[in-house]
């Protein structure tokens, strides 16, 4: 008798002890997707001002392109072109942005480790993706956003007026975007890892490696 009370003591403390080891796992896995979350602030924030900085963009192309419309040559014009273009850029800066919350957003605690890890690779590859249909087009974008700007003041159609300045600018952003082609492909050769390995780095940013840090270590903890 005394023997059957004392398995059955113990099978209550195992029971006790499990409830009690998935409740500290439960709240570790909280706590770890809490930390990486706010890990992930200055990226949020980074979008939001991304999301001020397209309707901006919306806001000068409207600007150009119905200043451009009322030019000579009407839809032909540089000023025009010009404005569509900075229209449609900024309205890619908005989709990118906002999808790239979205992405932030499902990153919720109740998820699965697995789940979780798939999550945030794909806000990882969204990320750069974004980055890099946004920012390396500013090689040869910018002469378009000056040419929007000069559609609505007093020059008009920057085209018109001074093709040399323009194509000359769009020639040297068009090498410049060849040279940071190249660089990439250079860096990723296998005999420059660390190279390699800072580039990786900095295009994700540190907000993102934290968070991959975050779930790495409550993964490991998950496993044990």
């Amino acid at each position: 008798m005394e023997l059957d009370e004392l398995r059955l003591t113990w099978q209550a403390l195992d029971r006790r002890l499990e409830r009690q080891m998935a409740l500290d796992l439960q709240r570790e896995r909280r706590d770890s997707v809490g930390r990486m979350r706010r890990s992930l602030w200055p990226l949020l924030l980074g979008q939001c001002l991304q999301v001020l900085f397209g309707i901006a963009m919306i806001v000068l192309g409207v600007a150009a392109w119905r200043t451009g419309a009322r030019l000579e040559g009407g839809m032909l014009n540089g000023a025009f072109v010009s404005g569509v273009l900075v229209h449609v850029y900024g309205v890619a800066c908005i989709a990118f942005a906002g999808h790239t919350l979205h992405l932030a957003a499902r990153l919720d605690p109740a998820c699965a480790v697995l789940d979780l890890q798939q999550r945030l690779a794909r806000l990882r590859g969204f990320y750069v993706l974004g980055g890099m249909w946004i920012g390396l087009v500013w090689w040869v974008f910018w002469v378009v956003v000056v040419a929007a700007l000069h559609a609505i003041g007093p020059g008009g159609d920057l085209f018109a007026t001074q093709p040399l300045f323009v194509w000359s600018a769009i020639g040297g952003g068009v090498l410049g975007l060849l040279a940071t082609w190249w660089f990439h492909r250079w860096s990723r050769d296998p005999r420059r890892p660390r190279l390699r390995q800072s580039m990786d780095d900095a295009v994700v940013g540190t907000s993102l490696r934290r968070a991959q840090a975050e779930l790495d270590a409550f993964a490991a903890i998950d496993r044990e």
